[in-house]
């Protein structure tokens, strides 16, 4: 049923198949042309299993070749491996319901689950038992779910689903919603003479973009940066020592990879972006004060003080070699490294990669932005609760009520950001959520018909992550207090 995969193949090898499927169709109309008659068909049927003998001959050494080379580079990217064949299996679930679909007739389902494990045999034989037993479960998986899948292809969402673990720190989150065109735009000297640099202060927090007139910062780069940064949460402990961060500081991440994680198809048009948003990257420095934990020498316990980061995101050693066509290899600074290894660890929803930025411009900075508010206030309320003007304070790209023209509030930021937070509940589920007064009461309908920017922004938004997986309670540090048992006098007994 199954012979070839196609994450064996290059774009240059689907082409060429594609190719050969279009002359294999026109010869086959020639055929048809050239043997019309009835009592032609004996003759038209030799010569059609030739074409198609030919055709496979050719189809099959390109194939061939693909897969001896796939199979060479596998065994020793093996993560890359489990991710390439867990897209093979879902493709292959919902082929098989699109065919359930389209006659209204269950498939044989112990057929096709053992099919598949037949024909990815050669790649399953270079897993290690556990990983090759967790395939086998992922091949019963798919095919059971496969309808839960089809419709999640069918909504768009072609990115990795499930959550990761990820560092967060309150500087990083506020430099990231950087943005040129409110970035001033001044000269400096460097060492190759004079460079243009934009500036940006939030919160306190000033932000640096070297090379500002060839280079963007945009939801691309900030989805790179937080791709990075699950790649060193993996490989840094929390509060990690100063051996472990330069050990763990360098971080890696694939083409494949990221193309996967973002849901993107064009290869060439991923690669440039992939090359275009670590430079960027690489090109961003910041300065900010925050408190941090730090060891007290002398007493060996935790405490907090207020420190001054000032750095590159990115250590700029190797640029030129650590971006390849393929992959590219990152070094985080020692102190950014340092900085997040003392922060707080959230779940992070990989679904959120796939969101199109370019239709739905400010809906990535809003998951973004309440995730982070919720994983602070989990152990608060249930369901969480912010107020509007801190998602348009989130939102970079948002024009201030300031620069709104003619007071046209609703065109250019009411309807914007709700296309973007309605965008994050039906077309990426992500976040469940409604507009509510304090407390949690609901708006009125005299409120919802009758309201202006000024009501609108004042309201509330309550919500929840979807499928958000469990957190622990937050510790306190509140002192038990001390119970003595009180002694009560009692009367005499009388007789």
């Amino acid at each position: 049923m199954f012979m070839f995969m196609e994450f064996e193949l290059t774009f240059d090898e689907i082409n060429q198949l594609k190719a050969l499927d279009a002359e294999m169709d026109r010869m086959l109309i020639e055929l048809y042309n050239q043997y019309p008659e009835p009592e032609q068909s004996e003759a038209r049927s030799q010569a059609e299993i030739e074409l198609n003998r030919e055709y496979y001959n050719i189809s099959s050494e390109i194939r061939r070749k693909a897969r001896k080379r796939s199979l060479k580079y596998y065994a020793s990217h093996i993560s890359e491996l489990v991710n390439a064949l867990h897209d093979e299996l879902r493709n292959r679930a919902v082929f098989m319901y699109t065919l359930e679909r389209a006659d209204n007739h269950l498939r044989p389902l112990d057929m096709w689950k053992k099919n598949t494990a037949d024909s990815i045999a050669q790649y399953l034989a270079l897993l290690s038992p556990i990983l090759h037993l967790d395939m086998l479960k992922y091949i019963d998986y798919v095919f059971n779910n496969r309808e839960k899948i089809y419709r999640d292809f069918q909504r768009g969402q072609r990115g990795r689903t499930g959550y990761e673990k990820i560092l967060n720190g309150p500087g990083l989150n506020t430099a990231m919603q950087a943005t040129n065109h409110r970035m001033k735009r001044t000269e400096k000297f460097s060492s190759t003479g004079i460079e243009a640099v934009g500036e940006q202060i939030i919160d306190d927090v000033h932000i640096e973009l070297s090379n500002f007139d060839k280079l963007k910062i945009n939801d691309n780069v900030r989805k790179l940066f937080h791709i990075l940064t699950i790649g060193l949460t993996k490989q840094i402990p929390y509060e990690a020592t100063t051996e472990q961060i330069l050990k763990g500081r360098r971080v890696s991440l694939s083409l494949d990879e990221y193309m996967n994680l973002c849901g993107l198809t064009d290869r060439k048009e991923a690669r440039k972006q992939l090359r275009s948003n670590a430079e960027t990257l690489y090109n961003i420095s910041l300065e900010f004060d925050e408190k941090s934990k730090i060891i007290d020498p002398e007493t060996g316990k935790r405490k907090y003080r207020k420190r001054h980061w000032k750095t590159r995101l990115l250590d700029i050693q190797a640029m030129e070699e650590a971006i390849t066509d393929s992959k590219i290899i990152v070094y985080f600074t020692i102190d950014i490294a340092d900085y997040l290894s003392k922060s707080f660890i959230m779940p992070f929803n990989l679904q959120a990669l796939t969101i199109d930025t370019n239709k739905y411009r400010h809906a990535y900075a809003l998951q973004h932005k309440l995730s982070v508010y919720y994983n602070l206030n989990r152990a608060k309320h249930k369901h969480i609760r912010i107020s509007v003007k801190k998602l348009l304070k989130a939102c970079p790209d948002m024009p201030t009520p300031e620069e709104v023209k003619d007071r046209h509030y609703k065109q250019q930021i009411i309807d914007p950001l709700e296309k973007s937070l309605i965008a994050i509940r039906d077309v990426y589920p992500i976040i469940d959520w409604h507009y509510c007064n304090s407390g949690g009461k609901p708006l009125t309908v005299e409120q919802q018909e009758k309201y202006d920017f000024n009501d609108w922004q004042n309201w509330l938004v309550e919500y929840t992550l979807l499928d958000s997986p469990e957190q622990p309670k937050l510790k306190t540090h509140r002192k038990k207090k001390d119970r003595k048992t009180k002694v009560i006098a009692l009367p005499a007994k009388t007789e």
